[in-house]
């Protein structure tokens, strides 16, 4: 039963400890959504702390005003998270975090409030839009999740305007570079 305890156990040494960015939704129920920043992890027990830039484009849904925006600091309390590997990836080194990401967040905010993330990253930019966009995404959504080099999942602190909702963002972040 090893085989199975590799596809359902997939802890890396990976984890998250802050983050800094930025999120800006317009519109009014359905908002388009434009997401950056950078996610600050660190591997096992170096002490070194690894700098990973991202930005993307997506939807929210939710309550707020038509223009929201939430920001993160990397002095906000409550930064945490755990990275998992990705089906067929033994262990992870700082270039799985490179390729396309899918975001997945829900927020609520008002003035400061808390968030919520899971993100599938490392996959290959263009396989990744050719399976979520246009007559690809009928059959890509299953095929997804094989795509990812790593699953992650973090919260925290935010602060921003009053709203609370969902989003998903698809974008592009770079390797997890050291400081």
């Amino acid at each position: 039963m090893s085989w199975l305890n590799d596809v359902v156990h997939r802890d890396s040494r990976w984890y998250f400890t802050t983050s800094a960015g930025a999120d800006i939704a317009v519109g009014a129920g359905v908002q388009l959504q434009v997401s950056g920043g950078k996610l600050y992890v660190k591997w096992g027990n170096e002490p070194w702390l690894y700098e990973i830039t991202y930005g993307g484009i997506g939807v929210s849904v939710g309550v707020g005003l038509p223009v929201s925006s939430t920001v993160s600091f990397t002095g906000l309390p409550g930064g945490w998270g755990k990275i998992y590997r990705g089906l067929g990836v033994g262990e992870m080194d700082r270039n799985h975090f490179k390729g396309g990401f899918i975001m997945l967040s829900t927020t609520s905010v008002f003035t400061l409030g808390t968030s919520g993330t899971l993100i599938f990253f490392g996959a290959n930019n263009y396989l990744l839009t050719l399976l979520t966009t246009g007559p690809g995404a009928l059959l890509g959504g299953f095929a997804v999740p094989a795509l990812f080099k790593g699953i992650g999942f973090y919260g925290g602190v935010v602060a921003g305007s009053p709203s609370t909702g969902f989003s998903a963002v698809k974008g592009w972040m770079t390797e997890a570079k050291r400081l």
